[in-house]
């Protein structure tokens, strides 16, 4: 089986060998625009059998300690839509679009039978453009949205792989709360660190029936 490893960052990549897979590496760039782009150009020329994301995350969850590691089962666009005076709208809400789409999709959500293989916890992600570190905006898409945490580039790799019918699986290391900003209560590292053991936990045991 041919594995593609994504993530937005040379840091966050996990570089080592691994005998006895195939893995393909791509560093897709931070964001929604890079993911896109970066990955549908690679799939449109390079066949693989299943695609991996991997990364950190912020929670909105404060039972999910700093350095633990997720599997996020669904992901959505949070900030794509439209403002109507004092409130959000979000693009599906607004538009009628073709949810045959996965990118024009509210819940962008990869067939299940995969993400039992991770043996991790299971949460819901939102992606967005601008990471919260404002209490107003935070108690906003709290109240808008049922996630546990957020990334730049959850969304767009699950609406990229499903829409080229490849299996895929996004993971995340929590390496901070969200909360008004604050770059002290960060651990990075230590995301990064649990991050790429898991991978290396998880790599051998990933198959496809």
């Amino acid at each position: 089986m041919k594995i593609l490893l994504c993530a937005a960052t040379p840091m966050e990549m996990f570089h080592s060998a691994f005998p006895g897979s195939e893995v393909d590496r791509v560093i897709t760039g931070i964001g929604i625009a890079h993911t896109a782009f970066t990955l549908g150009a690679f799939l449109a020329n390079t066949s693989v059998d299943l695609c991996l994301q991997i990364g950190i995350a912020g929670t909105f969850n404060p039972d999910l300690e700093i350095g633990s590691v997720v599997a996020v089962q669904k992901d959505c666009f949070a900030d794509l839509g439209v403002e109507d005076h004092d409130r959000f709208v979000h693009i599906t809400e607004a538009l009628a679009l073709d949810t045959q789409n996965a990118f024009d999709r509210l819940w962008i959500q990869p067939e299940d039978q995969l993400i039992s293989q991770l043996d991790l916890p299971v949460v819901t992600a939102i992606t967005v453009n601008t990471t919260h570190g404002n209490r107003q905006s935070i108690d906003k898409v709290i109240s808008k949205y049922p996630a546990e945490i957020e990334s730049m580039e959850g969304a767009p790799f699950f609406a990229a792989c499903m829409t080229a019918g490849i299996p895929c699986l996004q993971i995340r290391a929590i390496s901070n709360l969200v909360e008004p900003r604050n770059k002290s209560n960060w651990n990075i590292p230590l995301a990064i660190h649990r991050l790429h053991q898991e991978v290396e936990r998880i790599l051998p045991k990933l198959h496809l029936d």
